[in-house]
């Protein structure tokens, strides 16, 4: 179980014809994101949802095969539960 250390809470908006949800820099900073980085919503069975940084490649910038990083990035994204629990394990 995941304790709350710091509640944040945020209005639903007007972002252009969608709805949206604004993250302040303390949430950004918090999950070590930042503009242009992709995050995962995970919709749980008890109606929460659990927001990540999606693991990313693109540091690795002494691979010059983008295929390759390309197929790397997707495999990540592919079993990143998996990888989150062998973590916890």
């Amino acid at each position: 179980m995941v304790t709350a250390v710091n509640l944040v809470e945020r209005k639903i908006t007007n972002v252009g014809k969608l709805d949206g949800v604004t993250l302040p820099q303390e949430v950004l900073k918090h999950m070590n994101a930042k503009r242009g980085d992709r995050l995962s919503f995970q919709l749980n069975d008890d109606g929460s949802i659990t927001l990540s940084k999606k693991a990313s490649l693109e540091h690795l910038d002494f691979v010059d095969d983008e295929d390759f990083v390309e197929g790397l990035n997707k495999a990540l994204n592919q079993y990143e539960d998996g990888y989150k629990e062998l973590v916890d394990r």
